[in-house]
């Protein structure tokens, strides 16, 4: 099903997947040991010391309605939540693309899109913190949380929980996913400060990526995309 390229050394999972997207496979997927120009959303750069953590990319080039690319983030995070609920860890899913255990995160996902004049291929890049060596105070690993699972089972155990949900988005059940999205969410009902519009309650995420946000008993929406805030 899957097919792992393992590097020991690489600058970037994800800026590799883009630079040889034409010569890769739906379904590659590039892990790595030790990252030298890690990334993050916007370009935030993240390190990680060697054999600590899962750094890896899924490559997917399969035809997909440009709508419907910012999906795939749901149906990652939701997949490494389900791998959290397996080993008994309530995690929590923080829009657009984190996973947080409490108030620390867990996990990162960063989605690009090739294009070169259409659709190359999506390339899908997953941090989870497995040790806990060099990270932050802001930060929690699995094995803290009590996982009992090296980093090349807590990659394979992701992919298992991946393909599943990977199906379902195909076969038009998004849904299903968005619901668990909902339910688990980080900032669901929470009071943040957000932006230009103050302290506002946050709401659902919608199936076309918009989120709900209320002020003053009005709704408005923000894109997924275009949302980053931290709680006050």
């Amino acid at each position: 099903m899957f097919h792992i390229l393992h590097f020991e050394s690489i600058d970037s999972t994800n800026t590799y997947a883009k630079a040889n997207i034409t010569n890769l496979n739906h379904y590659d997927v590039i892990w790595a040991d030790y990252q030298t120009c890690g990334r993050g959303r916007r370009d935030h750069q993240w390190m990680a010391p060697k054999k600590a953590h899962v750094m890896a990319s899924i490559i997917i080039k399969e035809e997909i309605e440009a709508n419907r690319i910012q999906q795939l983030t749901q149906v990652c995070a939701v997949s490494v939540w389900q791998l959290c609920q397996a080993l008994g860890i309530e995690a929590k899913i923080k829009w657009p693309n984190d996973i947080y255990v409490k108030d620390k995160k867990l996990v990162g996902i960063l989605i690009e899109s090739v294009f070169e004049k259409e659709l190359q291929g999506i390339v899908i890049g997953t941090g989870i913190n497995v040790k806990e060596e060099g990270l932050p105070s802001s930060a929690v690993c699995l094995q803290s949380l009590g996982s009992p699972l090296g980093i090349k089972e807590t990659l394979e155990g992701y992919l298992h929980y991946f393909n599943e949900n990977y199906q379902l988005f195909k076969a038009g059940k998004y849904e299903q996913i968005l619901k668990i999205a909902n339910e688990h969410a980080y900032l669901k009902n929470k009071t943040v400060y957000y932006q230009e519009y103050g302290n506002v309650e946050i709401g659902n995420l919608l199936a076309d990526g918009r989120i709900e946000i209320i002020k003053d008993d009005q709704l408005h929406y923000i894109h997924v995309n275009e949302f980053s805030l931290a709680k006050k």
